[in-house]
């Protein structure tokens, strides 16, 4: 039955031409569009180490600490290209830092070494080599040589072309939540649920064939945006590639679930169409959508705020990786993706013993 049912809606969905501008063009369009608005934005040094630089201040000097910042200044020269600069003044040098003039003050006394870095705007770079300091601190430099070289030089910088093919990209598949929200809603307007939740198998395998196709316009959505963005813009997406499609997959299931739970709770297709555009253009919105995403995490409130949007996750997560780096953001935004999900087929199942679904 299922099979059966999932032709169905592959041949249904594409009878339709705005179907296929939205699985095909709007991707492309929307790329185009926005990553020639965000240019002005993106011409700074995000997620790069140009003419970076890291201050550092003896408060009492001896022979090993001085010993231990230059093993450090070697790798971190050697890593990313950042130098280190001493400075005399340790409070000019951390007004120095919150005003960008280095992404951090390394204070060195007999038997420490501690790192400030800015808490209202802090770059990737600067996170970078201030994860870079920590592993130097946990580890003993001398082993560390052959390890630091995950992170390098080299790396792809992340300007307005690359941040819109992942984000608008992942701002597109939300969407697929308002298609699938709406094919369950024209079912329950022509009467197919009333007709088949009498058998539990049978209404199964309808909703189920609503996600599977949701995925697949995903996936076709991934593969048409990789091969325009590989070939036309030359955006390499890098080694990390399955890990990008990894964490775009989980997102599609998101989205594509969450439209499907959407329509079915909801009493009527208007109130469901709503829920779910006010949700999307929201996470847009708060999720870098509309400005780059570094902008809204030196805001003060909304630096906090942003974190709620799966579109923040997935977005922080594509242009790390895009640069080769695996990191926290890789595993919060898969674990976001699927965690809402999981929240979502539980409200589906508390909401539909609670009350009987009716037709609008």
């Amino acid at each position: 039955m299922f099979g059966i049912i999932l032709r169905k809606e592959v041949k249904s969905y594409f009878r339709g031409v705005g179907n296929w501008i939205f699985v095909f063009a709007l991707p492309i369009l929307l790329i185009l569009l926005m990553s020639s608005a965000l240019d002005g934005y993106m011409s700074t040094d995000f997620h790069t180490f140009d003419d970076g630089k890291v201050y550092y201040y003896y408060k009492e000097k001896t022979d090993a600490n001085i010993q231990k910042l230059n093993e450090f200044e070697t790798l971190l020269k050697q890593s990313t290209g950042v130098a280190l600069n001493e400075i005399s003044d340790y409070e000019k040098g951390v007004d120095g830092v919150n005003s960008s003039e280095a992404f951090g003050i390394i204070r060195i006394t007999a038997d420490s070494m501690d790192y400030y870095r800015s808490p209202y705007n802090e770059t990737e770079g600067g996170k970078i080599v201030h994860s870079l300091f920590k592993q130097a601190m946990e580890k003993d430099l001398s082993t560390l040589a052959n390890q630091v070289h995950v992170v390098e030089l080299e790396t792809t910088p992340v300007d307005s072309t690359s941040y819109a093919t992942f984000t608008y990209l992942a701002f597109v598949i939300m969407f697929i939540a308002l298609m699938t929200g709406h094919s369950v809603n024209d079912e329950r307007i022509y009467g197919t649920i009333e007709r088949i939740k009498i058998s539990k198998a049978g209404l199964n395998a309808l909703l189920l064939s609503k996600i599977v196709l949701g995925v697949f316009i995903g996936i076709l959505q991934i593969a048409v945006v990789w091969v325009f963005s590989e070939f036309v813009l030359k955006v390499n997406w890098g080694e990390q590639m399955p890990a990008m499609f990894g964490v775009l997959f989980c997102l599609t299931i998101m989205s594509s679930i969450f439209g499907v739970v959407v329509g079915m709770i909801s009493k009527n297709k208007a109130i469901a169409d709503n829920t779910i555009l006010m949700t999307v253009m929201l996470s847009g919105y708060i999720g870098g959508a509309l400005s780059p995403v570094y902008l809204l995490e030196n805001a003060t409130i909304l630096n906090q705020i942003v974190k709620i949007s799966p579109l923040y996750w997935t977005g922080r997560s594509l242009t790390n990786l895009y640069v080769n780096i695996v990191d926290s953001n890789t595993y919060a935004s898969i674990g976001v993706s699927l965690g809402l999900t999981l929240l979502f087929l539980i409200i589906y199942k508390i909401q539909t013993k609670k009350s009987k679904l009716s037709i609008s």
